[in-house]
């Protein structure tokens, strides 16, 4: 598959007005990528950083408003434009302390998933940590781990050749 689309979250608190508003006012963007198998990983994140990029400088737009525009047919059963969701959170600013008041998060037990598959990447206290949460009724806990695998191994060869080709 050369045309992949992953949504990404960003916070839309916008342009503010929100500033003393306890809450997570969140949405998603599409970024969608081309590959080709002769194609770096360097090259790779060089495109999606400018699609990234370029999706942040469009983000006031909202989603449903995007999907309307692009007269896609809709199916309440998944999302029109990805079904995939990448995110990267800095853990160590998830706790907040304000005068008199001081929020730690709490770890949640995830019962489902909201798209095929979510990978989510936080970095906390120099560490990092991956989890893949995934639509139960589409894939197995094995199919998933051996997934994790790939990962793990990708992440190794490219980061040590980050011009090895895609393939």
């Amino acid at each position: 598959q050369e045309d992949i689309c992953v949504g990404v979250p960003v916070d839309s608190r916008g342009s503010g007005g929100f500033d003393r508003t306890l809450g997570m006012f969140a949405q998603s963007l599409a970024i969608r990528s081309t590959i080709t198998p002769a194609m770096s990983f360097s090259d790779l994140v060089t495109e999606v950083s400018e699609r990234c990029n370029h999706a942040y400088d469009n983000s006031e737009l909202p989603l449903d408003q995007l999907i309307g525009s692009l007269n896609l047919p809709r199916d309440l059963s998944r999302n029109a434009l990805f079904d995939t969701m990448f995110i990267y959170e800095l853990g160590d600013e998830r706790s907040v302390q304000r005068e008199g008041l001081s929020l730690t998060p709490v770890p949640l037990g995830i019962k489902a998933s909201a798209f095929d598959l979510t990978l989510e990447i936080t970095l906390e206290r120099g560490s990092m940590t991956c989890r893949m949460i995934y639509a139960a009724s589409l894939f197995k806990p094995k199919t998933v781990a051996i997934w994790a695998q790939f990962y793990t191994h990708i992440l190794s060869q490219v980061l040590t050749q980050p011009q090895l080709p895609i393939r």
